[in-house]
């Protein structure tokens, strides 16, 4: 018989405010952004993670913050500084739960989602075990945003955990992390140097779900903590160049911006009035622009767009700017 999860509420993140009284008040130095560090300001609650870009992270709330550390409030090493060096941090994205932990609500719906990479959400209905309600956490509405909804996902009894999960098999000791769909061998030196948290780990997981094993690539090693080098590919522009002389190809050019070259290859789709017309593969790099062909155009005014990262291979900080459509006139080449 299916489990039905219900849902509940946890604490707010008012509650710190007591525990900060730990952090020392003492006289404040200027201070050197380093990444890593956790800020926050002496007449404020609110703790920021600081990345390598010198932004400032939001914890938007408890929950989110002990989804990335374990201990308690006074052994974060967290600095107060001044205003002033808190206005020369940029502000970054906030700090969203991190992928494989808490199972999440919105204050303004009672849908569970397990979170994978990318701030993605997945919905969940079973599968985590009898403690499932130890492992929810509430988020506030106007965080949801920091979040986009997989609709590809769905975690209930017939089908497997997601990506991100640490798992151990009913009757075993093993860990192992969950990584587009395979599972890999998560040894005690890779759960320690990764800062995973024996809490997050779905235990008793039946022997009958299987998943591929990637034998040849145990995790020893430290891959996924906080990760500020997630990519943004975005659509810069995208236009009709021409057609050829024959009137057998119509060219056109689409621009991928992105802060760094991604070393692998993404999906560049191009549709031609709703209908897929062309699909090429190319690795993107920075401000870069590339042709996509439409074979055997037909001449006059259509409706054009491009998708770039096609197949979803790429985990990106926005995945809302990888589509642009115009209307373009297709003429016959000179």
């Amino acid at each position: 018989m299916k489990k039905k999860l219900f849902i509940y509420s946890l604490v707010s993140f008012g509650a710190i405010i007591a525990s900060l009284a730990l952090i020392s008040q003492s006289a404040l130095a200027v201070y050197t952004p380093a990444e890593g560090d956790l800020v926050k300001l002496s007449n404020d609650s609110a703790i920021y993670y600081v990345n390598g870009s010198g932004q400032r992270r939001l914890f938007v709330n408890a929950p989110t913050f002990w989804s990335w550390h374990s201990g308690t409030w006074s052994d974060q090493n967290i600095k107060t500084i001044t205003q002033p060096d808190f206005d020369g941090l940029s502000a970054g994205e906030n700090m969203a739960i991190r992928p494989g932990t808490n199972l999440i609500k919105f204050q303004n719906s009672d849908i569970m989602y397990a979170v994978t990479p990318g701030n993605k959400l997945c919905k969940a209905t079973a599968n985590y075990g009898d403690n499932w309600r130890d492992r929810l956490v509430t988020i506030q509405n106007s965080f949801e945003s920091n979040y986009l909804n997989d609709d590809t996902c769905r975690v209930d009894v017939d089908t497997k955990l997601p990506n991100a999960t640490i798992l151990q098999y009913n009757g075993s000791n093993q860990k192992y992390y969950i990584e587009d769909g395979v599972k890999r061998l998560l040894t005690d030196n890779g759960f320690n140097l990764n800062k995973f948290q024996d809490k997050f780990v779905v235990k008793n997981v039946p022997q009958s779900m299987t998943f591929n094993s990637d034998v040849s690539r145990p995790l020893d090693d430290k891959e996924f903590w906080i990760n500020d080098n997630i990519l943004d590919l975005e659509v810069g522009d995208f236009f009709y160049q021409s057609s050829d002389s024959f009137n057998t190809q119509a060219n056109f050019i689409v621009e991928i911006t992105q802060e760094n070259d991604l070393s692998q290859n993404i999906g560049i789709d191009l549709y031609i009035d709703g209908s897929l017309v062309k699909s090429i593969d190319r690795l993107a790099h920075k401000a870069e622009q590339y042709s996509i062909i439409w074979d055997n155009p037909t001449i006059g005014e259509h409706v054009c767009k491009v998708v770039i990262d096609s197949k979803d291979q790429v985990d990106e900080s926005n995945e809302n700017n990888n589509t642009k459509q115009s209307n373009c006139i297709v003429t016959k080449g000179q």
